[in-house]
């Protein structure tokens, strides 16, 4: 009977995997494009908005930690590394 209890549950497994992995990929689409675009693009727009200058706030802490990668020097595609590495 364990038997056809693990395959009664196999559908819905399988189904929580695959929402998984599609979330998974969303991320690391987000991140890819943020590192085409450029980092100084993002923080840019993060900037327009006026709750970026607290640092409490989520886009404060988002305009911080994009500052953080521009200052080190990882801008994105265009300096090699970004959220990912890159080579030429």
């Amino acid at each position: 009977m364990q038997i056809m209890t693990l395959i009664a549950a196999l559908p819905g497994a399988v189904a929580q995997g695959l929402i998984w992995g599609i979330m998974a990929i969303g991320v690391y689409l987000t991140f890819r494009i943020l590192d085409i675009v450029g980092l100084e693009t993002a923080y840019n727009i993060v900037c327009m908005d006026p709750a970026a200058k607290d640092p409490e706030t989520t886009p404060g802490k988002i305009a911080k930690r994009l500052k953080e990668k521009i200052d080190a020097g990882k801008k994105g595609v265009c300096t090699g590394e970004g959220f990912y590495k890159y080579t030429k």
